[in-house]
């Protein structure tokens, strides 16, 4: 059923199954599959107890409006009924369809509805056998008729001739059901409920002995909607029966609704006597001229073309004026997958639209005029050729219907063709093309300039004689184009290049573009006027109107968060194939010093773990232009050539595989096959089949976003970004225009054609796009004096932090300005934590700062500092309110994934937050040649840990590092030959696994099931250094270094990207006392006392972090609710909703440095 199905009376929906027995709920899922699989069985075989039968086939009503101002009664079942419903009316379309045909089409007929207009439309157009009275046309409406046929023939007839389900539909219609409407329930005796699967064939069956006695040459059924044509005799006789026969089943026939046409030209009073003949039978019937007649939505005659492409063009003017207010990526998205082709789609395979090509045009025309609103780019008629190309062929996918026409039709038409022989005997030839048919491939033939027609086999298939279409139009336009256009088009059309334009823009999966991003992206794609021109402001260089400098400007800061962003996809990727891996792993490089992105922690095939190096290449760079106008892909495959050579002496130990995208999107061959490897991994462990198209999306997002952020990046911002600076903060409930770029001649049909819409959230931030700084980003007029900042305290403890009318310092609410709490709450806990508040506030950084080693110059740790320094400033008001925009700026300007307003993990914020700030400040200015070999396995575990911690410090060493960095100690065990071997690892938080089960649980059990020994079988095997093979192997972990601040995070929600959910189990755990020392890898006594809490409520999709925090120099709890601060009892820190933890090692408050345990 599709994701939208409404909820029955239980409230459940197909999607509330779906996620209930997703990967997440483990064997918990398996169990309630097995469950659900014995009910649908059950319910088949009509065992459900009579107790239970109101409940499971009663329905809840509601009532849809009709076009003609009536009402239509509509059914929701529960979830439960409609499963076994839907087996069973897939069992009846499959068993019976080929008997219901060719006279009722509305079951087990593909394309039935299709069929039915082109045979009525075939009959009008042939020529009459009777000269002497002419052929009238009849269409049937019944009135009320899926609510009053009567069940007791449904049942007979379903009984007769498909025994299988009739325990199901006896159960559900043998008695009257309950139908509940408000605090209403009405039971009904008569018909069949609209919103069971099982109707409309148990409606087809139940009238289909009435619909095959009617001898009119014409008799086309869709469920209940009849049309029959032939000489005004027979159609009357015909007309006489059915009204008897439809009574004996509960239904009469509806005249006011029913229409007559005559078809054939005649004198009037011919024409009026057949008219007469029919009201002899139906006085209420209305006649109407034949070129009004529409079936089942569809025009039947040339003459009523014109008319149905003009309601058309009005109703996708009403949708596209609706589209434009959306943000910039929700309505292209929209438009590309359902206004404008997809939704005439019908119309425009049952009818020869083509013939009214100026038409069709104006529909174009209001998509091209939507498309330019949307994106601010500049379309003319050149760069609509291109966007109206399929994904495969290059284009935006923003289909015109003129092109679309042609291929519609005819395949519609093919694909009907044995249907229409059998409805109509003789009326078309029994071999061969019919003379409609001809016409159209002739017309075909004239606009794409080619006689090649697609292959017998193929003629049904509307992709097919598109791809003929839009082919010729692509290679029109690459055979013109220069080198430069040249290398875009084949690029484009490579796929997954347009992966971003599939993705489904959902903020909270990280699917969602900035209004920017957009249109630099379509710009790219479409090679669209980007920018004027100018010179880079970071390397000086001339930039032209494409912007493709930017792609590849050594000095832009948009090349970072592109490569981590591809580094994360893969990270994420593998994590949801069961796969740990680490980014940047210590230790390991290639013998220049320059490590791999990531490394897998596990084995990843062949006993080996997986290392891989990322990097995107630039398709239009000059050095490879010529290659990547000839060979689409040409660039990304040398750069996995170069990886390649890089890494060639680690390849030996490791699987080394070159992860190369193009800012085109294009991806090299290696990179191809391991996301399609990953991806089908993802699958066998999830049972999702679209995860590889979903690991593609999120790949050609990340380059989408580090492609826009380097191309406007090359732009001078200083006194943008200095007007901006000088405004008030944004309303965090106020909306905002949607900022356009300066105004350029070149851009004048996209400038006139903006208008003002709503902002999406992102744009609520400080600054709407993350362009990089080289300068401090302290916002202006931040206080730094030292006066007003906490005492000093003393060794024992002294120091307030409080201000002269005795209130505590430091307790000031954040700002929330978009779904920003999740930074908010993170923040509070890192300002209450003594050590790192006595850093910035007391003791200084200068000694530290690093600035020119790391990627941010230093600015995130000054952003950071001033802010943290401004929660500690004393104050006149009683309560403090700040922004954290300066601080959410500066990081998405290094990671767009955190860009916007969705929805983020304040665990993964965190982590990147301390590792941001450590690059800052780290005391390592210049990397020393890094120590290729191996530590002595000789050495005990205690000097190998030693020598692992002196080996990290060499490269990373901070006051942060001293502050949140542990070690741990990986114990792998050869169960056949006992040796053991040991590695440490760094550590900047424990991610916990909550134990499956219900109730509460301590966090000891989330530790031991941590540190719990587990088995390395099968492809998880690794290979022992005593055996010299792959042996099965146990591994187990312990912690070999307490760091002073221990950051554990509770593991709520899987690893998997969509649908994942939520164990809301409560962890208990001890505000006073942590006693890890069975943890500990020496049993050293080691014990943590508790001072910040990070609090998850409701969903992943839709939730809120609040942060439960010990005062520093009070010992009070107080509670952080964004810009809310209040005191909270201690008993209430433990409120069931922890998420992140942070503890201090008891008695290392003012201790400098990391110790070993």
């Amino acid at each position: 059923m599709p994701p939208g199905s409404s909820a029955g009376l239980d409230g459940i929906r197909p999607l509330h199954l779906r996620q209930l027995l997703s990967r997440e709920t483990a064997e918990s899922g398996r169990r309630l599959l097995s469950s659900l699989t014995a009910l649908t069985n059950l319910v088949l075989r009509g065992l459900v107890p009579e107790c239970g039968r109101d409940a499971l086939f009663g329905a809840s009503l509601c009532a849809l409006r009709k076009k003609d101002g009536g009402l239509r009664p509509i059914a929701v079942g529960s979830v439960f009924r409609r499963l076994p419903g839907r087996i069973a009316a897939r069992h009846i379309a499959d068993i019976i369809g080929p008997e219901l045909r060719p006279t009722q089409l509305g079951v087990g007929t593909p394309l039935g509805c299709e069929a039915a207009v082109h045979a009525v439309r075939e009959f009008i157009s042939s020529d009459s056998t009777s000269s002497d009275t002419p052929r009238v046309m009849v269409k049937i409406d019944v009135r009320n008729a899926f609510n009053t046929i009567r069940r007791d023939v449904i049942l007979a007839r379903i009984h007769e001739r498909c025994p299988e389900v009739y325990p199901l539909a006896y159960q559900a219609y043998h008695l009257p059901t309950p139908l509940h409407i408000g605090d209403q329930t009405v039971l009904s005796a008569t018909g069949v409920q609209q919103g069971d699967p099982l109707g409309p064939a148990a409606f087809a069956l139940g009238v289909d002995a009435c619909a095959r006695a009617i001898r009119s040459p014409l008799n086309v059924w869709y469920l209940d909607d009849a049309t029959i044509a032939g000489p005004a005799d027979v159609v009357q006789s015909d007309l006489h029966s059915l009204a008897k026969a439809l009574t004996e089943l509960g239904l009469q026939l509806n005249p006011a609704k029913c229409e007559v046409a005559i078809i054939d030209a005649a004198p009037q009073l011919a024409r009026n006597a057949a008219v007469d003949s029919i009201r002899s039978v139906l006085p209420e019937i209305t006649e109407i001229p034949l070129h009004s007649v529409t079936l089942l939505g569809a025009p039947l005659l040339d003459a009523s073309l014109t008319a149905a492409a003009n309601g058309a063009a009005e109703l996708i003017g009403r949708l596209c004026t609706r589209l434009t207010h959306l943000d910039r990526h929700t309505g292209l998205f929209f438009l590309v997958h359902y206004a404008s082709a997809p939704r005439l789609q019908y119309l425009l395979r049952s009818a020869p639209l083509y013939k009214v090509v100026p038409a069709l045009k104006l529909v174009d025309e209001l998509v091209r005029e939507t498309l330019v609103d949307i994106t601010n780019v500049n379309i003319n008629d050149q760069l609509w050729e291109q966007a109206k190309l399929p994904f495969r062929l290059g284009g935006l996918g923003v289909r015109s219907v003129e092109d679309l026409a042609l291929p519609c039709y005819i395949s519609s038409l093919h694909a009907a063709l044995p249907l229409l022989r059998s409805i109509s005997p003789g009326l078309l030839p029994v071999s061969g093309v019919p003379p409609t048919l001809q016409t159209a491939i002739h017309r075909f033939s004239e606009v794409t300039g080619t006689e090649q027609l697609p292959p017998a086999s193929a003629a049904s298939s509307q992709r097919a004689w598109d791809t003929l279409s839009a082919t010729a139009i692509r290679d029109k336009m690459v055979n013109s184009a220069n080198q430069l256009h040249r290398a875009r088009l084949v690029a484009a059309s490579q796929p997954h290049t347009a992966a971003w334009l599939q993705a489904v823009p959902v903020p909270s999966l990280g699917l969602h573009l900035d209004e920017e991003s957009v249109r630099v992206a379509v710009a790219l794609r479409l090679g669209a006027t980007v920018c004027e021109q100018h010179r880079c402001r970071l390397c000086g260089r001339q930039v032209d109107q494409l912007g493709h400098h930017g792609l590849s400007c050594v000095k832009s800061a948009g090349r970072l968060p592109r490569h981590a962003q591809l580094n994360d996809v893969v990270r994420r990727g593998l994590a949801s194939a069961g796969i740990p891996s680490i980014l940047e792993p210590v230790g390991l490089d290639r013998g220049d010093g320059k490590r791999p992105d990531g490394l897998t922690l596990f084995p990843y095939s062949g006993g080996m773990c997986l290392t891989w190096d990322a990097t995107c290449a630039d398709t239009f760079a000059d050095t490879v232009l010529i290659q990547t106008a000839l060979e689409p892909g040409a660039a990304a495959r040398a750069a996995e050539d170069r990886k390649r050579r890089h890494y060639s002496e680690i390849s030996s130990r490791f699987k080394f595989v070159p992860i190369a995208v193009e800012t085109s999107g294009v991806l090299g061959p290696a990179t191809s096959k391991f996301i399609r490897e990953l991806g089908q991994l993802i699958t066998t462990r999830t049972g999702e089949r679209r995860e590889t198209e979903w690991l593609l999306q999120r790949l050609s997002i990340a380059v989408v976003r580090g492609n826009a952020a380097a191309v406007l990046a090359t732009a001078a911002t200083d006194r943008a970004r200095a007007d901006r600076r000088q405004q008030p903060p944004p309303d965090v409930t106020g909306v905002r225009t949607r900022p356009s770029p300066p105004p350029s001649a070149t851009t004048g049909r996209a400038s006139a054609k903006q208008t003002a819409r709503q902002a999406s959230p992102e744009f609520l931030a400080d600054e709407p796009l993350a362009l990089p700084s080289e300068e401090a980003s302290a916002p202006p007029n931040t206080r730094l004096s030292h006066h007003s900042l906490p005492g000093n305290p003393s060794e024992d403890g002294g120091g307030t932090g409080s201000e002269s009318d005795g209130r505590p310092l430091g307790l000031t609410g954040l700002r929330n300005t978009g779904n920003t709490c999740f930074l908010n709450t993170v923040v509070q806990c890192l300002s209450n934590t003594r050590a790192l508040h006595d850093y910035i506030l007391r003791d200084g950084r200068s000694s530290d700062a690093s600035m020119p080693a790391a990627a941010t110059k230093g600015s995130l740790m000054n952003t950071f500092s001033a802010l943290i320094r401004d929660m500690w400033t004393s104050s006149d008001e009683t309560e403090r309110v700040l922004t954290t925009a300066p601080l959410k700026s500066m990081i998405q300007r290094l990671a767009p994934r955190f860009m916007g307003s969705q929805q983020q993990d304040a665990q993964e914020f965190l982590r990147y937050l301390l590792q941001g700030l450590h690059e800052d400040v780290n005391r390592v200015t210049s990397r020393p040649k890094p120590i290729t070999t191996d530590i002595d396995d000789s050495l005990s575990a205690s000097q190998k840990s030693m020598e692992a911690w002196k080996r990290f410090l060499r490269l990373e060493n901070s006051k942060f590092v001293d502050l949140f960095v542990g070690q741990l100690k990986a114990t792998l065990r050869c169960t056949v030959c006992g040796h053991a071997s040991v590695t440490f690892d760094p550590f900047w938080d424990l991610s916990l696994p909550i134990p499956s089960r219900s109730g509460q649980v301590r966090l000891q059990a989330c530790f031991d099931l941590f540190t719990k020994e587990e088995v390395l079988d099968g492809d998880e095997k690794t290979t022992c250094s005593k055996c010299q093979t792959r042996q099965k192997c146990t591994r187990s972990l312990s912690i070999q270094k307490f760091p002073r601040i221990l950051v554990v995070h509770l593991k709520r929600f899987s690893p998997q990207e969509r649908f994942r959910g939520k164990l809301n189990t409560t962890v208990d755990f001890s505000v006073n006392g942590l006693d890890l020392s069975p943890y500990s890898a020496g049993q050293t006594p080691c014990r943590y006392s508790l001072y910040g809490v990070a609090n998850h409520s409701g969903t992943l999709l839709s939730g809120h972090y609040t942060a439960h925090c010990r005062h520093p120099y009070t010992a009070e709890w107080y509670e952080y609710n964004d810009s809310r601060v209040h005191v909270m009892d201690q008993r209430n820190v433990n409120s069931g909703k922890a998420y992140v933890l942070f503890f201090e090692l008891a008695g290392s408050k003012h201790r400098s440095g990391s110790t070993h345990v």
